[in-house]
């Protein structure tokens, strides 16, 4: 009887260590594609900067406004 215990204590053991494992990777999957958006909008950011201040005519507030509300 103990002996079947201990059997089932081990399987579910392994069961959970898998678990365990395949969550991991899940979390790691998830980090990845995080920090590829994070990169790709701080690229994207990086690059309207360098426009915004390529620009020779710098905007004003007012006209700053007046392109965020056409959008």
């Amino acid at each position: 009887m103990l002996k079947n215990i201990d059997d089932n204590a081990e399987m579910q053991s392994k069961e959970l260590q898998r678990e365990i494992s395949e969550l991991r990777d899940e979390l790691r999957s998830a980090i990845d594609r995080v920090s590829s958006r994070t990169k790709a909008l701080e690229d994207r950011v990086e690059s309207l900067d360098t426009r915004i201040t390529r620009t020779s005519l710098p905007l004003s507030n007012e006209q700053l406004k007046k392109r965020m509300n056409n959008y």
